[in-house]
């Protein structure tokens, strides 16, 4: 009985990757090495974040492979974003050891609630590299846009204690939540409408902002 020979193919390869050698597609023979991965590609991502950023440099962060693999060497690195605020604490920052602050280092923020559903709008205000929040936009009162009458404001703003110099008071808006603590330093008049007010934002016990700061001047006339 005569055997007819099979005659042989030539390997349909497949390109070698980063993780495996040249392959055959059709009996899985190999050739080579694996080409190693090639960390040239930077992603922004939680699983990447070798250290967050702080007031001495921004965030840290290890480059990526194609193939998805990241790389833990300190040598496949970048940066991205500006750093951090200093943490103060009885006026030294814990991070890289400042004394002291002076406000002179002042940056404009928007802050836009209404886009986390809440009723008010969007709060312009001054903050320094410290953290503190030196002045509130005087358009404060007419972008809050929570529905509290006026029973409200005045059961937590009594006008009799104006003559003691501070007052402080909360109300929370029924509709969302919004939860606004104000101090109210007044002026030698004790008029509401000439005082300094320090405002503190919260929701759902979520400081959105912290003693920002917004002084009315005595009125002409």
């Amino acid at each position: 009985m005569e055997t007819e020979a099979i005659e042989k193919t030539a390997h349909d390869w497949n390109d070698a990757t980063c993780t495996a050698p040249k392959t055959c597609k059709v009996c899985s023979a190999t050739e080579g090495e694996a080409l190693g991965h090639t960390y040239d590609k930077e992603i922004i991502a939680d699983n990447m974040l070798k250290s967050a950023a702080t007031c001495t440099g921004a965030a840290v962060y290890y480059k990526s492979c194609a193939c998805g693999a990241v790389s833990t060497s300190g040598d496949d690195t970048f940066t991205h974003g500006e750093c951090a605020m200093h943490q103060y604490d009885k006026g030294v920052c814990t991070v890289c050891g400042l004394v002291g602050c002076d406000h002179k280092t002042m940056h404009t923020k928007t802050l836009d609630l209404h886009e986390s559903g809440l009723c008010a709008s969007v709060f312009t205000y001054q903050i320094c590299d410290c953290g503190a929040v030196t002045e509130a936009d005087d358009a404060f009162f007419d972008n809050l846009n929570c529905p509290i009458d006026n029973d409200a404001w005045e059961a937590a703003f009594p006008e009799s204690e104006a003559e003691s110099g501070e007052a402080h008071g909360e109300v929370t808006c029924e509709k969302c939540g919004l939860n606004i603590g104000i101090t109210m330093q007044f002026g030698e008049e004790g008029c509401l409408s000439r005082a300094c007010y320090v405002i503190t934002l919260n929701q759902d016990d979520k400081i959105l902002l912290d003693h920002a700061v917004l002084t009315y001047l005595p009125f002409d006339g």
